[in-house]
């Protein structure tokens, strides 16, 4: 988890905008959807912080929910 609780907040934010998204979301569109509570470099962080712990998979372009995160909300057991 990380240190700042902002970017906590914007993890769960970013998971809940990807499991609704199969094919993944363009970094900048996730960026769009998250702009009035996250700065772009917040969004970025909780990325990150999510990828190095194998919830989210990314490239330089999008955004991806891994088969884990993925099966976790088949589950039920993701919600807002």
């Amino acid at each position: 988890m990380p240190d700042d609780p902002t970017v906590a907040k914007a993890e769960h934010a970013v998971v809940l905008e990807l499991v609704d998204h199969s094919k993944g979301r363009a970094r900048a569109e996730l960026h769009t959807a998250l702009a009035d509570d996250f700065s772009t470099s917040q969004v970025d962080a909780a990325v990150t912080s999510l990828e190095a712990v194998g919830l989210v998979r990314s490239t330089p372009k999008r955004v991806y929910a891994s088969a884990g995160l993925q099966r976790l909300d088949e589950l039920g057991m993701i919600s807002v």
